[in-house]
């Protein structure tokens, strides 16, 4: 089952073939050029009647929720379903029109949905004049969430559209007729999840909606003092019924070849959400009722304004060791959704945590098509569970259209790939989670603390973050030394059981990373500095899954190269040594500029020892010892050295080479910090 036939994708996809697998390209593209209306303008003036009516009344929506199978107290299958009604639209824009179609008052809806003047409080007064009023409840808020005592107030600035064109709002409509002075109750409306009642879809758009209002709200009251107010910045989101956002990003193919998608776009700060295929909403994939993919999205947003998004791009695949950067910034996007809902149960979907076991939510989903009456095509497109155990050997199994079946999920071994959780965006997922949540029984490796303060710290970009400039190359391995820092200087045992032997995240200097007085692994970004004394350094190529892909764990090294660090140093000098196992491999050289696209060396059974444009210098040579020059390199300038062995066939006995990195001269050998 093939999500993405040509597509554009923040999402993790999965095939029953028991492999994830995900095409994705950067998230910084722009659809800027295009032609478009302005969005309508904000709502914002109270007007004061001294005569006056008043009205009352409550905005809500209907979402499909989840039908929930499970055995011995664990979920064995999720199936999108019937509506989930009367969710409230909490702080949404409300715009009152007379029967002229002019404006005659502004309000916003309460946090439960009531409507109220633009303070969130007041009465919501209309003129006294006798005629019919419209009632406008927008999918679109401008609203400042309660914040703990002295931290700085932030601004949810949001709204949800219909296309990029028009940028026409959803909204909620009652009518209200007066005859004069009164208060008039019962003023209430409802967006609808079924598309039999509107073709729309409304509810869709205010499920949308509520996933993140509720996650802004969560952040609010969950970072400490920590100033958020990097939030402020305005998101627009993109959703329609029955249509593939995909046909944004490829226009020139037909609708029908492209595989269905959600993503972000980070230079527009653009969330497009999938709603369908050429009108189909309920036999084909959508995401406008799969709310970790909405808050997964979302995440993508709330990194790019409040950290630094390093996301580089390319294919991601649970069952490989990929680009630490992306399993990253996807993992990362995996907990948030996942853990917003677990700890928001109520809010996102009311009648969840009663069909749950133990009432937990401790899920990653997206669906494909729902069941619910006589419509009986709903399955399930991606599950995993995040209070697993990565280090075991316990399998899930997905119920997809085109079958079912058991598989090993992303499973990590501690012992004999040390670190490779790194590379592991489902290991950092889970991880992340049981590191922040309780889990009940069977899953008894949560650290059974909330830690998502310390977790947002180790993240941020203003004070103790991974996100600031000073800390280039941003991968769980930043993030797990920023984190350290956040609680002290260290974790406590249970912590480090999460990490280090559930999920193979095993922190710099872990005795795993040497064997025999070689240091195997430098985990990825660790810095070079010089030293008088040699520092051994082995290097165990294996290739990832196929001789298409060059194992990024275990196949390449990467040191993070900073000029000021290395005073004298104009080259970069590498000697090898054969060990073990397959003869002649070539380890080679490249240079990186911040910000690069790891470049493969073969597709598919084509290999060549080529290098891409954001590569500053290269030596891939079969000639040692094997030198690259610092020239260009400013002491400004970030750049990544990748020790990488050449691997166009798969290395079917255990090989192993050691290496060493000197400056021009031989004299001084460059080795990994023992700090990042």
């Amino acid at each position: 089952m093939q999500k993405n036939k040509i597509s554009k994708s923040l999402l993790l996809l999965m095939t029953l073939s028991m492999a994830i697998s995900c095409q994705k390209q950067s998230a910084d593209d722009s659809n800027s050029n295009r032609a478009e209306e302005p969005e309508l303008d904000l709502c914002s003036t109270s007007t004061a009647y001294e005569a006056h009516s008043t009205l009352n009344g409550t905005a809500t929506f209907s979402k499909r929720g989840l039908s929930v199978a499970q055995t011995s107290n664990q979920v064995t299958r999720f199936t999108l379903g019937g509506l989930v009604t009367g969710i409230p639209i909490r702080y949404a824009e409300i715009r009152v029109l007379n029967s002229s179609g002019a404006v005659v008052q502004c309000g916003q809806t309460n946090g439960s949905g009531a409507l109220k003047a633009l303070d969130g409080i007041s009465e919501l007064r209309i003129p006294a004049t006798a005629g019919t009023y419209t009632v406008q409840v927008l999918s679109r808020t401008n609203y400042n969430p309660t914040v703990p005592g002295g931290k700085p107030a932030f601004t949810t600035l949001f709204s949800v559209k219909e296309d990029i064109y028009s940028n026409t709002l959803y909204k909620t409509t009652a009518l209200v007729t007066t005859t004069g002075a009164n208060t008039y109750n019962n003023v209430n409306s409802n967006a609808t999840g079924a598309e039999g009642i509107s073709a729309k879809i409304e509810g869709g758009a205010f499920n949308i909606y509520n996933d993140i209002i509720t996650s802004y709200e969560y952040l609010a009251n969950n970072t400490g003092t920590q100033n958020i107010s990097c939030l402020n910045p305005k998101m627009s989101v993109y959703w329609k019924a029955g249509f593939n956002p995909n046909q944004y990003i490829y226009p020139q193919y037909d609708p029908a070849d492209l595989g269905t998608v959600s993503f972000y776009l980070r230079s527009d700060k653009e969330l497009y959400i999938n709603g369908g295929v050429l009108g189909n909403v309920s036999s084909v994939d959508t995401d406008h009722f799969d709310d970790s993919v909405i808050i997964h999205e979302l995440g993508h947003h709330i990194e790019n304004v409040c950290g630094t998004m390093d996301l580089p791009g390319g294919s991601h695949s649970g069952a490989s060791r990929i680009d630490p950067r992306l399993s990253w910034s996807e993992a990362r996007g995996n907990f948030f959704g996942a853990h917003i809902i677990r700890n928001n149960t109520n809010a996102i979907n009311p009648n969840l945590a009663a069909l749950l076991p133990n009432n937990e939510w401790n899920y990653y989903f997206d669906s494909e098509g729902y069941s619910d009456g006589s419509v009986t095509s709903g399955y399930e497109y991606l599950k995993f569970n995040l209070a697993r155990i990565g280090n075991s050997s316990t399998t899930e199994t997905i119920y997809g259209s085109d079958g079912t079946g058991s598989y090993d999920f992303d499973r990590v071994n501690s012992s004999t790939n040390p670190g490779e959780g790194h590379l592991r965006e489902v290991a950092i997922s889970r991880a992340l989670f049981k590191s922040t949540n309780t889990c009940a029984a069977p899953f008894a490796n949560c650290a059974d603390e909330n830690n998502f303060n310390e977790l947002w710290k180790s993240f941020e970009k203003t004070s103790t973050g991974m996100g600031q400039s000073i800390y280039p190359f941003r991968s769980s391995v930043r993030f797990l030394d920023r984190f350290k820092s956040v609680k002290g200087g260290s974790l406590s045992n249970g912590l480090l059981t999460i990490f280090e032997t559930d999920e193979a995240m095993q922190l710099f200097g872990n005795s795993d990373y040497v064997a025999g007085g070689y240091t195997t692994w430098a985990p990825y970004g660790t810095k070079l500095v010089p030293s008088g004394v040699a520092c051994p350094l082995k290097i165990i190529p294996k290739s990832n899954n196929s001789s298409s892909k060059s194992d990024q764990r275990f196949s390449n090294h990467f040191y993070y190269i900073n000029k000021n660090l290395l005073p004298g140093v104009t080259s970069i000098r590498l000697t090898k040594t054969y060990v073990t196992g397959s003869t002649g491999l070539d380890v080679d050289l490249l240079l990186f500029n911040e910000g690069y696209k790891y470049n493969e060396d073969c597709n598919g059974s084509t290999c060549s020892r080529g290098v891409a444009s954001d590569v500053i210098v290269s030596e891939r040579t079969s000639t040692y010892p094997k030198s690259i020059s610092l020239s260009d390199l400013s002491l400004s300038t970030k750049a990544l050295l990748n020790v990488r062995v050449y691997t166009p066939s798969s290395i079917s006995t255990p090989t192993e080479y050691t290496y060493t990195l000197t400056d021009q001269t031989g004299g001084t050998y460059l080795c990994p910090d023992s700090s990042l």
